[in-house]
C-alpha cells in the first residue's frame, strides 16, 4: 500500500525494533484488527506456533486464534561480525480474523501516509499547521476499524506535519529563494551567514550551556567541570559558510511609520526556539490605533539570547529604518532620507533589559530612548526589596503622571528601594519622566503575548518554515484588521471607546463634584472623594480644548481621556457640549485606524 516504503517487502532488518515495526505496519496496512501477539505460552490453534520475543527470536502470531498468520524473524551474526535480523517464516493474515460487522462500511487498507493525507484534508481552509494527537486520532478513527495505537498516531502525525510544512531539508533549500522573493515584493529581508571559525565557537558555547543546565539538576558534590576535549562535537568545515538565521521587516508597517501614522513606541522581546532549532526568535512590535499588536520586524538566529543576538537584530532594524547619515549615498547624489529612523530621538524601545538587551540598545541605537519593561522591573524590584507590597510601590511610581505624584510615590519606598531605582535613572523606568509619549505603554509583555500567538513557530523545529509561516500569519492578520477598521462606524476605535467607558465608570466611583471656574469655556475643578475630614483633592479640567486637557497629567503623558474629563463632561450642560468621544486624541480615531491599513 505504500510504494515509498520498501521495508514491507524486506527479508532482512537492521534491528529487532525495525522487524517489529514492519510487522505492525503490515498488520495495519492490511487490516486494523489484525494485531500480532509476540508474547505468551499458549500454542496457536491454526499455525501451531507459540509467540516469542527474546534476544534471538521475534515471532508474532495473530490475535485471532483461527488465523494462520506467522511472522518469525531470527537474529543472525555474519562472518564479519555484522548483526542483523533475518525473516525466517512468514504466513499472511486472512480476512477471517476481523469480524464482518467491523469490515463492512469501512476501508481498512490505509498506510500511514494515506492517513496523513486524510489529516491534511481535514485542516484545509484553515491556517493551522500544528496538529494535536487527539485531532489525528479522531481522523484515523473515521477511516479505520479498531482503536489506533499510539505508535500509529505518532507516525501519521509526523507524516501529516511534513505534508503541511514541508521537510526540514526541503525548506532549508527554499529559504534563500524565498527571501529573494520577499525582497522582490517589497519586504525587507535577509539571511545571516557565519564563517566556519565562528560556527565552531557557537557549537562549543551551546555545548557549555547545555552542560551547565544539566549540572544544575544534580547534587553539588556530583557536579563536574565542562571539558570540551571529552566531547565529540561536530566541526565546521574550513572555508565553508553556514546559514544560521534570517531577519524580516514588513513594508505595511514601514509605510505606517514613514507616513507618521504609527506611534514609534516599540516593544522588543526574544524567545527561545524549541527542540532541534534551539536558537532564538526576536520580535519588534508596535500598537495601531485600536491597540492591535502590529509586527514591525522579526528574526531567527541560532545564537542564544545575549548581547550578540540583540545587536544583530537592532543592526538589521537600523538598516530597514535608517537615519539621514546612514541613508547617504557614497556619491554626490543626495538620497532622500527615510521619514522614520529607528535610531532617532522620537523612537522609544521597551524591552525587559535582560541578557544583554539593554547594553545592545545603548550601543546600537544610542539616539533612541530605551524604557525598561515595568512588569519585569517590578519583579526585580520586589526581589531586591523583600518587603511586603514592594511591587505595588514600584508600579505606583511607574504609572505616576505628574512630577509631584512621582516624587510622592518614591518617598513611600524604603531607603533600600530608593537606592535601587536611582541606579537606573528616572527616564528609563517612569513614564512621567520619559522624554517621549509612551501612549500608555510601559511593558514589553505584549511582545511576549505575540510570542505565544506565534508559538507554532517556536515548536516547528524548522526555522525556514517559521519564516514562511510568520509572513503568512502577519499577512492574514493585517487583512483581518483592515476589514475590522473598514467596518467600524464610530468616531473612535472600539478600544478607545472601551477606555472612555472604563474612565467614566472609575470617575463615578472616585469623584464627587464639579465646580465651574468658567462654565462657558468648560474650565472646572473636579473633586475626589475624601475620608476622615481630609482636605479634598481636585484637578482642573478644560473642556474647551480638543483633545481636552486635565492637570492630572494623564492626557499629556498617555494621550488619552482621563476620568476627570469624563466626569466633568457629564456635568456640563452648556450648548457647546459635544460628544465625549470627540475629545479623543488623533491616534485613537477610526480615521487614523483606517489610514494605517
Amino acid at each position: 500500500d505504500d510504494e515509498e516504503d520498501d521495508r514491507l517487502t524486506a527479508t532482512q532488518f537492521r534491528s529487532k525494533e525495525e522487524a517489529a515495526l514492519v510487522m505492525r505496519e503490515y498488520g495495519e496496512s492490511l487490516n486494523w484488527q489484525a494485531f500480532a501477539v509476540v508474547t505468551g505460552d499458549d500454542k496457536h490453534e491454526t499455525s501451531g506456533k507459540r509467540p516469542k520475543n527474546d534476544l534471538f527470536t521475534l515471532r508474532g502470531v495473530c490475535a485471532s486464534r483461527h488465523c494462520p498468520f506467522v511472522f518469525d524473524a531470527r537474529r543472525v551474526e555474519s562472518n564479519d561480525d555484522d548483526i542483523y535480523w533475518q525473516l525466517h517464516d512468514f504466513v499472511e493474515h486472512t480476512l477471517d480474523c476481523t469480524p464482518e460487522e467491523i469490515r463492512r462500511g469501512r476501508r481498512t487498507s490505509y498506510s500511514a501516509n494515506e492517513l496523513a493525507r486524510a489529516v491534511v484534508k481535514s485542516v484545509q481552509g484553515s491556517s493551522k499547521t500544528k496538529l494535536s494527537n487527539d485531532q489525528v486520532r479522531g481522523v484515523i478513527a473515521l477511516h479505520v476499524a479498531g482503536i489506533p495505537t499510539n505508535d500509529l498516531v505518532s507516525r501519521v502525525k509526523a507524516a501529516a506535519t511534513v505534508l503541511l510544512r514541508g521537510s526540514l531539508l526541503e525548506n532549508k533549500k527554499l529559504l534563500v529563494p524565498y527571501v529573494t522573493e520577499l525582497l522582490n515584493k517589497g519586504y525587507h529581508a535577509g539571511v545571516t551567514v557565519l564563517e566556519a571559525d565562528r560556527m565552531d565557537e557557537i557549537i562549543v558555547k551551546k555545548a557549555r550551556s547545555e552542560h551547565e543546565i544539566k549540572q544544575k539538576e544534580v547534587a553539588t558534590s556530583l557536579r563536574v567541570a565542562f571539558d570540551v576535549t571529552k566531547l565529540d562535537l561536530p566541526k565546521a568545515t574550513e572555508g565553508e559558510r553556514y546559514l544560521c538565521g534570517w531577519h524580516l521587516a514588513f513594508p505595511t508597517t514601514k509605510n505606517m511609520l514613514d507616513s507618521g501614522l504609527l506611534s514609534p513606541v516599540f516593544k522588543l522581546d526574544q524567545c527561545h526556539a524549541k527542540d532541534k532549532a534551539r536558537g532564538n526568535f526576536a520580535f519588534a512590535l508596535a500598537n495601531d490605533a485600536n491597540k492591535h499588536l502590529v509586527p514591525v520586524a522579526g528574526a531567527f538566529s541560532i545564537l542564544n539570547e545575549g548581547y550578540e543576538s540583540w545587536s544583530d537584530f537592532l543592526e538589521a532594524l537600523k538598516v530597514y529604518f535608517p537615519s539621514r547619515d546612514e541613508n547617504q549615498a557614497d556619491d554626490d547624489d543626495d538620497v532622500e532620507a527615510a521619514p522614520f529612523a529607528i535610531n532617532g530621538p522620537d523612537t522609544t524601545l521597551i524591552s525587559d533589559a535582560d541578557k544583554g538587551g539593554a547594553k545592545a540598545t545603548a550601543d546600537v541605537v544610542s539616539e533612541a530612548h530605551p524604557f525598561v519593561c515595568s512588569c519585569h522591573r517590578a519583579e526585580s524590584f520586589a526581589s531586591h526589596s523583600k518587603k511586603a507590597r514592594a511591587k505595588s510601590r514600584y508600579l505606583a511610581a511607574v504609572n505616576a503622571t505628574t512630577e509631584t505624584e512621582l516624587d510622592n510615590a518614591i518617598k513611600k519606598m524604603t531607603p533600600k528601594e530608593q537606592d535601587y531605582v536611582n541606579r537606573l535613572g528616572r527616564p528609563y523606568q517612569f513614564k512621567s519622566a520619559h522624554p517621549n509619549c509612551l501612549y500608555g505603554n510601559t511593558t514589553s509583555n505584549s511582545a511576549e503575548s505575540e510570542n505565544n500567538a506565534v508559538m507554532e513557530l517556536r515548536e516547528s523545529k524548522d526555522p525556514a518554515f517559521a519564516l514562511m509561516r510568520f509572513v503568512e500569519y502577519t499577512h492574514d492578520k493585517f487583512k483581518e484588521i483592515k476589514r475590522a477598521a473598514e467596518s467600524c462606524q464610530t468616531f473612535g476605535t472600539p478600544t478607545a471607546l472601551e477606555d472612555i467607558a472604563k474612565a467614566s465608570a472609575e470617575g463615578q466611583k472616585q469623584l464627587t463634584r464639579v465646580t465651574w471656574i468658567n462654565e462657558n469655556t468648560g474650565e472646572a475643578r473636579v473633586f475626589h472623594a475624601t475620608k476622615g475630614g481630609k482636605r479634598p483633592k481636585y484637578y482642573i479640567v478644560n473642556l474647551s480644548q480638543q483633545p481636552a486637557n486635565c492637570s492630572c497629567g494623564v492626557p499629556a503623558v498617555d494621550q488619552k481621556i482621563c476620568m476627570h474629563v469624563c466626569f466633568a463632561h457629564g456635568k456640563w450642560g452648556h450648548p457647546r457640549k459635544i460628544q465625549l468621544q470627540r475629545y479623543l486624541f488623533p491616534w485613537q480615531t477610526t480615521e487614523r485606524w483606517r489610514a494605517q491599513y
